[in-house]
């Protein structure tokens, strides 16, 4: 669901160039939350935070531009 949340904000702010840094924001934010799953002992959560990951990370390669890909990249 969260997954979701962010594509939809991704979609109603993309548009503004000046709101680049919210975008970058939110899923910085996500991603940290994430990869905090997927280093939990238990299964079925990591392989959710993994699932979550790849899922933002293939609607996002579309509507980012390599330059925000860079500054996601210092996620940890």
């Amino acid at each position: 669901m969260l997954s979701n949340v962010t594509e939809m904000h991704l979609l109603l702010l993309l548009g503004d160039v000046s709101l680049q840094h919210v975008i970058e924001s939110i899923l910085h934010q996500q991603l940290c939350v994430l990869v905090d799953c997927i280093s939990q002992p238990f299964e079925a959560i990591s392989r959710l935070g993994c699932s979550c990951i790849r899922y933002t990370l293939m609607i996002c390669s579309c509507l980012l531009l390599a330059a925000s890909f860079c500054r996601l990249n210092t996620v940890r």
